[in-house]
């Protein structure tokens, strides 16, 4: 018999107002390293970052969001769904000097995989991270 992946998921909502998203972010990756799904090194500052990136923007965007945060084996899906009625997300290569527009060019560099969909409500992004395969133990002499 094969072991199967571990799924776990959790979904908070949350006000639109910039001063959660630090706190917000906390409590997502909290959650994952309740779950043991939360990376270390590189690929934790990879997920704090993306988190940030589709957090930030949701709140940009409408009054409230909906955050959703599934581990399954190694890969870590991530959603902010938004009851705003922005566009279709796309990855922009702005200017130098321009102050906003690098946050999908951010998230499709990192992610392993990510995307957007439209709900009834308005918008969902949503990314995947695959997280490293753990270190195998150390064997002794």
């Amino acid at each position: 018999m094969t072991d199967q992946p571990t799924y776990r998921m959790d979904s908070w909502m949350i006000a639109a107002e910039p001063d959660l998203v630090a706190k917000t972010r906390r409590q997502v990756l909290d959650t994952a390293r309740q779950w043991g799904s939360c990376p270390t090194g590189e690929s934790a500052d990879d997920l704090r970052l993306l988190i940030s990136e589709l957090v930030t923007n949701g709140v940009r965007h409408t009054r409230a969001c909906v955050l959703t945060l599934v581990a399954h084996g190694r890969h870590l899906y991530f959603e902010v769904m938004d009851g705003g009625t922005g566009g279709v997300p796309v990855v922009e290569r702005p200017d130098a000097d321009q102050e906003h527009g690098r946050g999908t060019l951010l998230v499709d560099a990192l992610a392993t995989c990510w995307g957007h969909r439209q709900t009834p409500s308005g918008n969902a992004v949503w990314f995947i991270l695959t997280l490293p395969a753990p270190e195998p133990p150390a064997t002794s002499p």
